[in-house]
């Protein structure tokens, strides 16, 4: 930024006065993500039990709107045929667009390209602040939670009746998941926490470090027909299917019999 302005005060140029000006929008945005970066990295606290990672959804909505209006303003500039450059891309769109204006002599040219660049600025624009309001909005991670789905499904256990109610929420670089396991009913509390525990070290070891909180459900008569677990001393009724865990079943907060 500050070359730039140096740059400026020796040339005198509107343009160089435009790219410089942008600069100033670029160090804001670059300050405040930086300061996300440390006060995410900041452990819990009994106000913050979940960690400071949502500090980086903040982040990226100001560095989208700011975007966004930066792309806005190319269009509007770029109707009458003048230029305003936001970040590397549009610098580079302007370096071809004076190149072809030099060689073809088609002064339209460079308007039209700076459009262009503006409606890939505001596609970056809509990508960070889509992102941006999933996170703050706690939208599901539907690749985590298929990725776990692969691996629970792969290496299923008798013993793990049914998953439902699953959630996955991301707190900056933290996953946290919490869902529902159906057990056989007749297990104590220690077989109820060994059951938990390996389902908490199978996701943990094969997909991603993350936090689960998984409430135990007992079993009830109604999972016997898909229930798979041998010698059962309380079985009603013999297995007679196998329920796939699948994204639609598993993110529903009842059984698989319901």
């Amino acid at each position: 930024m500050l070359a730039k302005f140096g740059a400026y005060f020796l040339t005198a140029s509107n343009f160089v006065l435009t790219d410089a000006a942008e600069s100033i929008v670029n160090v804001f945005a670059s300050s405040f993500a930086f300061f996300s970066i440390y006060l995410s990295s900041q452990p819990r606290d009994e106000n913050h039990p979940y960690g400071h990672g949502k500090v980086e959804f903040f982040s990226v909505f100001i560095e989208g709107l700011l975007i966004g209006i930066a792309g806005i303003l190319i269009i509007g500039k770029s109707i009458y045929g003048r230029h305003l450059i936001t970040d590397m891309v549009t610098s580079i769109g302007l370096v071809v667009g004076l190149l072809l204006i030099n060689f073809t002599k088609i002064l339209l040219l460079d308007s039209v390209l700076s459009i262009f660049v503006g409606l890939y600025i505001l596609y970056t624009c809509y990508k960070l602040l889509r992102r941006s309001v999933a996170g703050l909005m706690d939208e599901a991670d539907f690749v985590v939670v298929d990725e776990v789905l692969q691996v629970l499904n792969a290496q299923r256990k008798d013993e793990w009746i049914d998953i439902h109610n699953f959630r996955a929420q991301k707190y900056g670089n933290e996953l946290h998941i919490d869902c529902h396991l159906t057990l056989p009913n007749y297990f104590d509390l220690n077989r109820v926490h060994e059951e938990v525990s390996l389902v908490d070290k199978l996701i943990n070891n094969e997909v991603t470090k993350t936090e689960l909180f998984i409430h135990a459900d007992p079993c009830l008569p109604y999972c016997c027909h898909y229930c798979n677990m041998p010698n059962c001393p309380i079985r009603s009724e013999p297995k007679t299917e196998t329920i796939p865990w699948t994204m639609d079943r598993v993110i529903r907060n009842k059984k698989h019999f319901e």
